[in-house]
């Protein structure tokens, strides 16, 4: 979330801690992965031969939450009993270890925000609604200097919140989503998509159902039909979800049997144009 300082990307030395890939430091013993805040040691360090299988242990928790699609934080970091069985990147459960301190329920409709920006005395919240029989998704937006769950409540919505370990914690949430019928819903493309998108890597191609690449395909003009990525040929959408100083990310999608697969491709400002200029 927005003001989370768990997802706080700081920039901390350069060099490797103890030569394990990923892993820097601060003089306050925190603990980076790729530069984002992930746990934090006792300082000073341990001895090398101490402290290296632990730098390991958390190279390797990160590596498995960045290949899912989870935020690198803390709170993922430590939440690991969670997910730790999780072995796919759009896995359902997913969605409720990135959501499950915003989700408010009321009868058979869920609502959560995705989304949260601070504007001085108010915070704008994006925030969807979901029926839970039917899959119908409302995305909205509201400007308030109330808590996301002080709104929530004025229309009848109540936080679902569970007590106890992650062990426990996980447990409850598989008897909710049961109950709630959470698989059902979680295909409509709407409530779908975002989340993952959230879990597609370079390079990590990911099986979609044909609702989905139907409705990914249709989002926004195709690109290229045959863009070679991986030995593969994809359709690269329009859609530019991410960019840097010379490359853009986009969407891609292809066909593998009766398998719909997607994935997020970085091609160069230089060849998007070209590529552009030439459909």
């Amino acid at each position: 979330m927005g003001t989370d300082t768990t997802d706080k990307k700081i920039q901390p030395q350069t060099e490797y801690l103890c030569n394990v890939e990923y892993i820097t430091s601060d003089s306050d013993g925190n603990i980076f992965f790729k530069g984002h805040l992930a746990e934090q040691f006792d300082f000073p360090f341990e001895h090398q031969e101490v402290l290296q299988p632990r730098l390991v242990k958390v190279q390797q928790r990160c590596l498995k939450m960045e290949k899912l699609g989870l935020p690198i934080n803390v709170t993922n970091y430590l939440d690991h009993t969670l997910w730790q069985h999780i072995t796919t990147p759009y896995d359902p459960f997913l969605f409720f270890i990135d959501q499950y301190k915003t989700i408010h329920q009321k009868d058979r409709s869920i609502m959560f925000y995705y989304d949260e920006t601070d504007q001085g005395e108010k915070t704008l919240f994006h925030y969807k609604i979901i029926d839970l029989d039917t899959g119908n998704t409302i995305t909205d937006h509201i400007l308030t200097s109330q808590y996301f769950h002080e709104f929530a409540k004025e229309g009848g919505y109540q936080k679902v919140s569970f007590d106890g370990d992650s062990l426990v914690i996980h447990v409850k949430w598989l008897c909710w989503m049961e109950e709630n019928d959470f698989k059902l819903w979680y295909l409509n493309d709407d409530a779908y998509a975002k989340f993952l998108l959230k879990s597609m890597e370079n390079g990590i191609c990911t099986e979609v159902p044909k609702t989905t690449f139907d409705a990914f395909k249709s989002s926004h003009p195709i690109l290229t039909h045959n863009y070679l990525h991986y030995h593969e040929l994809w359709m690269l959408s329009t859609e530019i979800t991410l960019h840097s100083e010379s490359t853009y990310t986009l969407k891609a999608f292809r066909t593998e049997g009766t398998q719909y697969m997607a994935t997020n491709v970085n091609i160069t400002i230089n060849l998007y144009e070209k590529l552009k200029a030439g459909s």
